[in-house]
């Protein structure tokens, strides 16, 4: 598994680690039908090296509405785009 640096808001690196966003995702995701393990695998796809806050922000709402639009041979799951605004509504 690669170590990936995430630039903060205030300019400064530290390391990436998913459990910081989890406790977030976890919190978003109640009371609708999300599978977070699928989340966290098409989230994980995005995250390159040095990736700032803002950047991990929308590719969190980006996974979110990826896995709403998946296919069309998969049926909608509207409760992705609801995770996805409450995503975007954490950021605030």
């Amino acid at each position: 598994m690669h170590i990936f640096m995430v630039k903060k808001r205030n300019g400064t690196f530290e390391e990436f680690k998913f459990s910081k966003i989890e406790k977030m995702l976890k919190d978003c995701a109640k009371g609708l039908d999300i599978n977070l393990d699928l989340f966290a695998q098409n989230f994980m796809i995005e995250i390159k090296p040095n990736i700032t806050t803002e950047e991990i922000q929308q590719k969190l709402i980006q996974t979110a509405n990826k896995l709403f639009t998946k296919d069309e041979k998969t049926p909608y799951n509207s409760d992705y785009s609801k995770f996805a605004n409450r995503l975007f509504l954490s950021s605030f």
